[in-house]
């Protein structure tokens, strides 16, 4: 593990702050993938969702009995 320079740092979290706080304000996602990678030289940060969850169809509807 290497030590990542504190500016580069607090921008790679707010970053993911941010896209974590987009996610679940616009995308409707029930979950996202946060991926960090970096080398000698470079910082990677990938967020991903799969989109809104489809909507639920109602099933059939059924009657209840009531008792007369």
């Amino acid at each position: 593990m290497r030590d990542i320079p504190a500016g580069i740092d607090l921008s790679a979290y707010r970053i993911v702050q941010e896209a974590l706080t987009n996610v679940v304000k616009h995308s409707g996602a029930a979950t996202c993938q946060v991926v960090i990678g970096y080398g000698a030289s470079d910082l990677s940060v990938e967020i991903a969702d799969p989109g809104p969850a489809p909507a639920r169809r109602p099933g059939p509807a059924t009657a209840a009995a009531s008792p007369r």
